[in-house]
């Protein structure tokens, strides 16, 4: 495993906790963890954030 994928395995396991030990939004928690944020278009597309 990359040291890449590694830390990208590790954030989701901290995104999983915190969205099932705390009261913080999916974005809330994406977010706090660095994750790029993202936008839903009208057509329900994600689409990246400009």
């Amino acid at each position: 495993m990359s040291w890449t994928d590694y830390v990208r395995t590790h954030r989701l396991h901290l995104a999983s906790r915190r969205l099932l030990e705390s009261e913080q939004s999916i974005a809330a928690v994406a977010y706090s963890l660095g994750f790029p944020l993202r936008r839903i278009s009208a057509n329900c597309s994600i689409a990246a954030s400009a």
